[in-house]
């Protein structure tokens, strides 16, 4: 069923009008009309009235065979609040997004307000929900560079793929290869990384290479270089250096995460902080706000055992996906455009993991808990009271169950046969 929404002033009351696309049943020519839109439902009109109304349960409300009327007491801010409600529904994707396949289901991730974790805090965290992604936060760059290689032509069929991953950019790569290609990548990954993620990237199809721990995705990554140097008609997806990486997130993250902070703030970002491995999505995020011209912050998050971007040097660490053992491509071009660095170390990191998980029923990765840590930490500067502060939650937390320490049980949640 097809449905006119109409938005209009009727003296001092908002009055939504919800119709038959041909009907004008409720709307006429002495109301000051503020919007129109058409909707699309394929429920049974009287549950999808029904659902209506118990959707604005504060406005008074009026069925007829045809058409439903709502109406509450004129404000311009409630105005604005119903319109962004009305978009809502009238979004094709309002019971979830759909797809045919992998690659249709990436993007537009929920963000989410902290509630227990936001407590005494000068600034409010939210979090960019990039763990439901259908892989990870690594679903838009490897798309975004691999659609672009196949259009110029340097991917086709009978190309071999091959990257230095920590494991999310592999899982994603497994996936958009066979949904475009029918084709796996070979992966190169540091022992450095949990053996449930690489159990589960060979488990996904691919080819893997294993490299020592000591030298982390560097060496990972030199691996992979001189693979595809050895052998002819390989493309490597070099995210770490590619700036389609970046390109994605300028497009689709950074308008994604600022619209949404608007919806549920009703203000923009003051900061943006996220944990700095290829650096895509920092850089990303900084080239958008140069498109909008906003003067938002943008925060780069490392291990305090290894921030090379502070001056650091390099050690083995926990928080898979940043930090890789270098200083990207991507980082070094646009060093400039992050505005400051936080080091968490892995004791801060590993708390917020399961202080996520416990208080705020959120099963995220170790990264995570280091990129929500920072945010913390800046929510707490007396520069930033009454600001909104945005990250990322950069994916799930089941691969890194292996890891020691990583999500240690409260004491009162006892284990006991019975």
């Amino acid at each position: 069923m097809k449905y006119r929404i109409t938005l209009s002033r009727q003296g001092d009351n908002i009055l939504i009008s919800i119709e038959s696309k041909n009907s004008l049943i409720f709307h006429n020519n002495t109301d000051q009309l503020i919007s129109t839109q058409l909707l699309e439902d394929f429920m049974p009109q009287d549950y999808f009235f029904r659902q209506l109304i118990e959707f604005f349960p504060d406005m008074d409300h009026q069925v007829s065979a045809t058409g439903l009327k709502l109406s509450t007491a004129y404000s311009d801010q409630k105005c604005d609040r119903l319109i962004s409600e009305l978009n809502r529904l009238a979004s094709p994707e309002k019971y979830g997004r759909i797809g045919e396949n992998y690659i249709q289901l990436i993007g537009k991730t929920p963000l989410l307000k902290l509630s227990s974790l936001n407590q005494g805090l000068e600034a409010t965290v939210l979090v960019k929900l990039e763990c439901m992604e259908p892989n990870s936060v690594k679903d838009r760059p490897v798309y975004g560079i691999v659609s672009e290689a196949v259009k110029r032509g340097e991917i086709t069929a009978d190309t071999e793929v091959v990257e230095a991953s920590s494991g999310n950019v592999a899982f994603a790569l497994s996936a958009i290869l066979q949904a475009i290609l029918k084709k796996k990548p070979k992966i190169f990954i540091s022992k450095m990384h949990g053996k449930t993620k690489i159990k589960a990237v060979r488990a996904s199809g691919c080819p893997v290479f294993l490299t020592n721990a000591e030298q982390g995705t560097r060496g990972a990554k030199a691996a992979s270089v001189a693979f595809a140097k050895e052998n002819k008609n390989t493309f490597q997806l070099n995210q770490h250096g590619n700036p389609d990486n970046p390109r994605i997130h300028q497009l689709t993250t950074g308008p994604e995460l600022y619209h949404q902070t608007h919806l549920l703030t009703g203000q923009a970002p003051a900061e943006f902080v996220t944990g700095v491995g290829s650096g895509g999505t920092a850089v990303g995020i900084a080239h958008f706000r140069e498109d909008i011209k906003a003067n938002f912050k943008v925060i780069g998050v490392e291990p305090a055992e290894a921030s090379l971007l502070t001056g650091g040097e390099f050690q083995a660490h926990h928080y898979s996906g940043i930090a890789p053992g270098f200083i990207t491509g991507i980082v070094e071009k646009d060093r400039d455009e992050i505005n400051d660095i936080e080091k968490i170390s892995k004791e801060e990191g590993f708390k917020i993991c399961q202080r996520m998980l416990v208080e705020e029923g959120f099963l995220v990765g170790a990264t995570s808990g280091a990129s929500i840590a920072a945010a913390i930490r800046r929510a707490r500067l007396p520069e930033n009271r009454g600001k909104v502060i945005v990250t990322i939650a950069h994916d799930r937390g089941d691969r890194y169950l292996d890891i020691p320490d990583l999500f240690v049980p409260p004491d009162e949640a006892f284990e006991k046969e019975i």
